[in-house]
């Protein structure tokens, strides 16, 4: 009687061990299956950004391609878009922004992607105006002539003579703020120069991290030489006031 009062507990435990084994044996497949595209999307991906690194963005454009299908992530969207555009298929470029813009990522590689759209239709809309494009002969003749014009005045001019030329030679401290007004320019122009070579590096990074350091670095150059190239054209132009008023006396 006891044996059989056991039956049903022994019944159940039996149903949920087998219950609980076909699950696993069904999940089993699943999760190796979700393993082996993983590992192959991973390869793919360290694949493409070596290619990308070497220059040769069509293959890189494949890898990623590839690599998304398999294990669809916003870093390897990035990637391939970038491939595209720098292999110059700008409209695929743009459709894989968009794409990556959709996922929600933060305002700033949100920012970053635009930009890179904004770049692809400038090109596209470049590219259709020189298409269209006739150049004339009368044009180029027409720019010869104004040079020319414009360096005969530059002749007359600097043939001139200059009134109280000893006055101004004598005041050091006009010479010295257009020297520094000077140096403050070029200072500005090389730091501006340097933000756009950041900014053009910033355009062939593959990672939206990488981008956004960037052009982090990219701002900086800029408001440096901003600051730099304001000063100096304020001490050319102090220079330049002291100067006239020197010759007037």
């Amino acid at each position: 009687m006891g044996s059989k009062l056991s039956s049903p507990p022994v019944r159940l435990v039996r149903s949920a061990a087998l219950f609980l084994s076909t699950t696993v044996a069904l999940c089993l497949p699943s999760t190796a299956f979700a393993s082996n595209n993983r590992h192959e999307a991973h390869a793919h991906r360290t694949t493409g950004l070596s290619l990308y690194e070497a220059g040769e963005f069509e293959r890189a454009q494949g890898e990623f391609e590839r690599a998304y299908e398999l294990r669809p992530t916003p870093d390897v969207l990035f990637a391939w878009a970038q491939s595209a555009r720098l292999v110059g298929n700008c409209s695929t470029a743009i459709s894989l922004y968009q794409r990556f813009i959709a996922t929600d990522p933060p305002a700033r590689q949100v920012d970053a992607a635009n930009q890179h759209v904004a770049r692809c239709r400038q090109t596209l809309a470049t590219e259709r105006s020189l298409a269209g494009q006739v150049p004339t002969q009368s044009a180029t003749e027409c720019s010869d002539r104004s040079t020319a014009r414009v360096s005969t005045r530059e002749t007359s001019t600097a043939g001139a003579p200059v009134d109280r030329p000893r006055r101004f030679a004598r005041d050091a401290l006009t010479t010295t703020l257009a020297g520094a007004g000077l140096i403050g320019l070029a200072g500005g122009v090389a730091l501006f120069a340097s933000a756009q070579s950041h900014s053009r590096q910033a355009s062939e990074l593959n990672s939206y991290a990488a981008f956004d350091a960037a052009q982090t670095r990219t701002q900086r150059h800029r408001t440096a030489a901003a600051v730099v190239g304001g000063t100096g054209l304020a001490l050319g132009l102090t220079a330049v006031v002291r100067y006239i008023i020197v010759r007037s006396r």
